[in-house]
Order: structure tokens, then sequence, then C-alpha cells
């Protein structure tokens, strides 16, 4: 990293917050060490003030006007005048830094086009994200997939959006605003402050600071001239910041209010002056409605400012707040509570020494947010080497090695039922049925058998098709469980280890990449069960379609496919439990996204050899076993061995966390997929203990055990011996675990 190019779609320097964070960024980046460059649009009738003049920061980074088409003063087009500014703008930046940019520098934005834009042609993109993408989840999702890093401004927005766009958190780091220290020190008296700025010394002076709206939405003024009506005439609000428009529309309430002299406007003041009217207040107020933007999206700079100051902060009860301000920093109101902020405003008049307890907590919850040591944690965290899911490539070229040694190491063979699939597909290349002949397997595997035919039209050997095939799912598989987990648990490095456990299972690789259909059942499930979880992330009905389409097409392969059925059924039911009309609708077309196939097929089936999937259920083998639970101890000793000890950590974190959800009645949509995963397996409990069947239960097992690999994830020399144990353990069981242990498999 050479140079940080900040671009900034605004007027530069102005009044806005998000132009000040622009201006503190950019100093704290070059008192880092780093060479930085604000990019920003020529608009008319800019100021001609220097940052440095009207911020007050230094003068050591560099500002450069780039040309825009200026349309703004057309007041009633300027929804299209702004579109045709910031368009007009984002060329010009990636004009500019074409020139001037290399492919080593970082390029930071909270504006999208530019950014998006700039990200084509320079690999180090970062969007800082301030508000939420609510809408246009199209649109994000492109923009997040092309740019390199993302920064939060607050925890909600970094949790949410990884588990909606399914960020990883090698990409996504929380940073919330920062407060310059020095401004607030010396810490001067109040009463000196107030002769400074000529204010009344014997007032309890409530002061707030900053825009009197935001986006044209009330910030709780209205709810502030209610309270200090209720209060004694010695209580006086301050008002620091605004735009004329605001300030105008506002005087006007305080004079119909009867407040005119009651409420002191002191309008725009230098960020510089701002440490003075905080310091000539008895308390301060941030009475935010309760609202998605203030509640989740927003990291307000006021916030740090009162802290700073050592001043008594009375404000809304706020996630966003909460998380800066901690619980005994602050007096809490509800929005728009009226009665509780008299009440928390007379308790910090009555009691100085409480006042000056929660003044000085706030003042050490902030000493870690200056804008330096802010600019320092983004040096680092723009410094690591990640590269765009290095893990996923690794995991894919890893994927086409494993399936190509596995068949060289284990050797299929055309034995047991391998025999009956190849009888099926000479029936279906010739029509000729031998004696004894029963359709089981084309009823219940027809797709995979054609597949295999179809194959075998370019490699012409039906063997080697059918491996071909096998390793092809297998990949599909590895690669949508690699997806799956990595959303779920949200770390790469984690969903990387715990896909590695799935593809090197014993069934996988002695069963999947076999002369066997199992491993196209097994694809679709796991594939299904991706979309099943991007539907629960995002509630967008194509998802749900999706994943319902690939129970249908999974099911002609194996049945196992129609397993993920069952979540997408649990599903369903938990979204839309309390809309029955919307659940049934849900239901009704799923349903016949997943079973219409193979109800066709059962017809067709039918017609041409008189059976269906009725007849091989209800015609197959019985098995007698002296003790069922000890063959499924055998079984799943086999399936897993090595890798139970992990699953028995991620099995304590998880009934820990359903514990959680039913004491706190917060559903973790987590913890209720993966319920549904587990449940979803279960059902293969009826058929009889085969080790492959019972596979279909591993996908679950490898989640719940991911949930501990995550936690133990820096600790690889823990990890690695028993990943290793495990890998020989598949390997060898045939050839000599099973006969050492006498498990007639």
């Amino acid at each position: 990293m050479k140079k940080i190019f900040l671009i900034y779609h605004g007027r530069f320097p102005a009044e806005l917050g998000i132009a000040f964070f622009t201006a503190k960024m950019a100093e704290a980046f070059c008192n880092a060490g780093m060479e930085t460059i604000v990019l920003v649009p020529r608009r008319l009738k800019r100021t001609s003030k220097t940052s440095s003049e009207y911020f007050g920061t230094k003068d050591n980074f560099k500002v450069v006007f780039l040309p825009v088409l200026d349309l703004l003063f057309i007041g009633f087009l300027e929804k299209i005048t702004f579109l045709i500014s910031l368009f007009s703008f984002s060329i010009s930046c990636v004009l500019y830094l074409l020139f001037k940019a290399n492919k080593q520098d970082v390029i930071i934005s909270c504006d999208t086009p530019p950014l998006l834009f700039a990200s084509i042609f320079f690999p180090k993109t970062v969007y800082e994200i301030h508000n939420y993408p609510k809408n246009q989840k199209g649109f994000y999702s492109l923009l997040f997939k092309r740019v390199w890093k993302i920064i939060a401004t607050n925890r909600w927005k970094k949790e949410k959006i990884m588990k909606e766009f399914g960020i990883t958190e090698e990409r996504i780091i929380y940073e919330s605003n920062a407060v310059d220290f020095k401004s607030f020190l010396p810490n001067i008296s109040t009463n000196e402050a107030r002769r400074k700025l000529e204010l009344p010394e014997d007032k309890f002076i409530i002061t707030y600071v900053g825009m009197l709206r935001t986006m044209g939405m009330e910030k709780g003024l209205s709810t502030l001239f209610s309270v200090l009506k209720r209060l004694p005439e010695k209580f006086i609000l301050m008002l620091v910041g605004g735009t004329e428009g605001d300030i105008s529309f506002y005087k006007k309430i305080v004079d119909e209010s009867g407040l005119k002299d009651r409420v002191i406007f002191a309008g725009f003041v230098k960020n510089t002056e701002v440490p003075a009217y905080l310091g000539a207040s008895s308390a301060l107020i941030a009475p935010f409605p309760k609202n998605d933007h203030y509640e989740f999206y927003m990291s307000p700079m006021k916030i740090f400012e009162y802290m700073s100051s050592r001043r008594p902060i009375i404000t809304t009860n706020l996630n966003s707040i909460k998380e800066v301000l901690g619980e005994n920093s602050a007096i809490y109101t509800e929005s728009g509570d009226v009665d509780s902020m008299v009440n928390g405003l007379l308790k910090i008049d009555n009691n100085p020494d409480f006042a000056k307890e929660i003044s000085e907590n706030a003042r050490k919850e902030i000493e870690e947010h200056s804008w330096d040591k802010r600019a320092e944690r983004l040096i680092k965290f723009l410094s690591s080497s990640y590269i765009r899911d290095k893990f996923k490539i690794s995991l894919f070229l890893l994927l086409i090695f494993l399936s190509v040694f596995s068949i060289y190491a284990i050797g299929p063979q055309v034995v047991g039922d391998s025999v009956s699939y190849v009888d099926a597909i000479l029936v279906l290349e010739t029509g000729i049925e031998p004696s004894g002949f029963t359709p089981y397997r084309i009823v219940t595997t027809y797709l995979g058998l054609q597949s295999v035919r179809a194959i075998d039209i370019l490699v012409d050997n039906i063997l080697l098709s059918w491996l071909v095939q096998n390793s092809l799912l297998y990949i599909i598989m590895g690669m949508f469980f690699y997806s799956l987990l990595r959303r779920i648990i949200g770390h790469s490095k984690t969903a990387f280890f715990g896909t590695l456990f799935l593809v090197t299972n014993y069934a996988v690789v002695v069963f999947g990449l076999s002369y066997l259909m199992d491993m196209g059942g097994w694809a679709f499930y796991v594939a299904s069960l991706y979309y099943s979880y991007r539907y629960l992330e995002t509630k967008e009905t194509k998802w749900l379609w999706i994943s319902s389409v690939l129970v249908g097409i999974g099911g002609l392969f194996k049945e196992y496919a129609f397993l993920a059925y069952v979540v997408i059924f649990g599903l369903i039911i938990f979204i839309y439990w309390k809309d029955w009309s919307n659940m049934i609708k849900k239901m009704f077309i799923t349903g016949l996204l997943s079973f219409t196939p193979m109800l066709v097929l059962n017809l067709h089936i039918f017609s041409v050899y008189h059976y269906t999937y009725i007849d091989w259920f209800f015609n197959q083998p019985i098995y007698v076993y002296n003790s069922r639970i000890l063959e499924y101890i055998k079984s799943f000793g086999s399936l897993y061995n090595f890798g139970w000890f992990l699953f028995l950590g991620g099995a304590y974190i998880f009934f820990k966390r359903t514990k959680e959800v039913f004491q706190d009645k917060n559903l973790d949509k987590n913890t209720i997929f993966i319920w549904l995963v587990l449940l979803s397996s279960t059902v293969v409990f009826v058929w009889p203990i085969v080790t492959r069947v019972l596979f279909i239960t591993m996908p679950a097992v490898v989640i719940v055990s991911s949930l501990y690999i995550k936690k133990i994830h820096s600790k690889l020399i823990f990890l690695f011996p028993i990943f290793v144990l495990y890998v020989l353990s598949t390997y060898l069981m045939d050839a000599f675990i099973l006969d050492f242990v006498n498990l007639p498999f």
C-alpha cells in the first residue's frame, strides 16, 4: 500500500458531518505516515476556505477538485441533477485514478458508483458503509463482490452484511466514528466556557450539537421542546449546528411554542469551537427517534464528542449508541418519552456526584476512539494480504486432486450394488430386459443413469463416464458446502477446513467416487441447503424456488435430495407462521417444484415397466441386527472417526446457543437453520443401517463441528493432527481398520 485515495461526492469543505469525517480521516492517515489524497467534485458556489481553515485540520493531505456536471441549482429536478453529478464525478474519479494511482494504492469511499467503477481497474477498493442497503440488494450484492474490503461503522451493520451478503470476517472490519481528544484538553470549567461564549452563568444549559435534520428526518428536537416546557425556567436549550433552512424551520416552531427566550440557536460553528460549547453545557442531549437509521445504521460523531467533554449525557436507548457509550455512561430514555427525559435532566441537576460519575465513565469508554488510533487500525486491516477468497480457489483445485487421487487409491470395482446399476444402464441403452430384471434402479436414479449415458457419448467408456460424473458432482458438492458453511460461520478458513472434513469423509471417498449413484443425491441435497440458507438470509423468493427445483432434479439422481425439502418446509413455517395464506402458498409451490419431476417419472416408468417407487419401497430386503445401537456405533464410527472430538466441542457451543434462544426468546437464524438440517438428516434412520446411507447426516455433523473449528482455528497445532488421523482413517478403513476391529460392513 503506497497511497490512500478518499473519494467523497459532496461539497468540501462543508458543514455536513461526512465532510468533516472525510477531512479527519485524511489527516489521521497522513499522521500515520500514509500519503493521502481526497477526491471531491468541483462544485459551483463552493467555499474558498481550505480544510484547515474550515475544520481546523492539518494541511498534511492533498485535496483534488475534479470536474463535474453541477446542475444542482435546478431545484425542481433535484433527483435527476444529483444523478448527473454523481455519474459525471464517477467518471472523473476513474480517469484521474488511471493516471495517478497504481494497483497497490487503496481507494476508499462511502459513495457507491465511483467505487464500483474504480473496482473495474483497481484491486484494492474499500467501501466504508455509513448507511445500510435496505433496498437495491442486487446492486449491493454486486458491489460487495467487486470491492476488496468493507468498513462498517457499527457492529450491527457488520454482522448484518456478513449474514445477508455472505461476507467473511477477513473482508470486513467494525470501526466506529472517532473524536479528536486534543480539542478537549485542557478541560475548562463550565463558567469559563460560558464567559468565553457570552452565555448566562446562572442557567442549566441543555445542549444539542449536530445537524438539526438528517436526510430530511426529524432528530428528536420536537420532543426536546416538549421536555423544555415541563422543566423549570432555569433550564434552557442550546442548539449548535444546522443549515440556515433548518434553523428557520425550528425557530418558527419555537416561537409558536412560546419558548423563544429559552432556546439559543448558535448555528453552525467551526469544529474547533465545538469543545467550548460542550464545556459550557450542564448536560448534553441526543434525543434520536427510534427508526432503522438511528437504531442500526448510524455511528453518531456527536456522541463521541459528548463523551470527550466530561459532561453528563442523556440519550435515547438505541443499539447504535449503547454499543459505544456502554451501560453506565449516560442516562437512557425511550424515544419520544418526555417524562423520562424530564426526570433524567432533573436527576443530573439534583445529583452532581451522579452526573460526574457517568461523565467520567463516558470519558474512559472513548479513549480508544481517536481519529489517529482509528487510522492505525484501518491501515493494519488494509495491509493484510487478503486475496479474494483464496480458500475457495484452493479448495476447488484440491477437490480436483482429491477426486483423482481417491479413485486411484481406492480403485472402485463393479461389485455389489454396482452390478444392478450397470444392468439398468444396459436396459436403457438396448431396451432389452434380462430375465428377473426389476427397474428399481431406473425409478430411483433415472437422471443419474441418463447423465452417465450422456457423458459416454463423449468419453466412449461407460465406466469412465460414471467416474467423471461422480467426480464433477463431488466437486460441486464440496464447493456448495464451502459456500454454505462460509455464510453460516462467517469465516473462510473455518469453512475451508470444515469442507475438507466432509469431502474426505469415508462414505464420500469409498462410495461416492465409485460405480454407485449416491453422489448425485448428496450433491443436490447440499446445493439445495445452500439456496435455502440464502432464502433465510434475504427472504428473496427466487432462492426458495431454486432450492426446490434442485430437490426435484436431485431426487431423480438419488432420493437423498428429497430430504432437503424438510429444511424448505421448516423455513416456510418459521418465516410465515403468522401469515397462513402465504405459508400455504409457499408450501404448495415448493411442493410442486420438488416432487412433480418424480411423480412424472413414476408415471412414465409405470407405463413402460409397470413398476413404481412404491413397489421398490415396500419390497426392500429386511435386515436383522443383533443390536441396532451397536450397528449405528459401527457405522458412525467409520463415517466420522476422529472428527467426533470436534463435533462434541461444536455440540456444546450449539446447545448453549439454543439455550440462549429459548431464554431470551430471540430466534437466531443460524440456530434454527442448523436444527432444520439436523432434522432433515434424521429421516434416514427409518432406512436400514447402511454406512453410505447414513452419510446424509454428515453435512449437519460437520456444520456443528465447524462451530468449534472456528473457535480453535488460530490453533492449527490442535486441529491438524485430528485432520491427518481422520484422512488416514478414511483411506485405510477398508484395507486395514475394519478387518482389524472385525466390523464386516
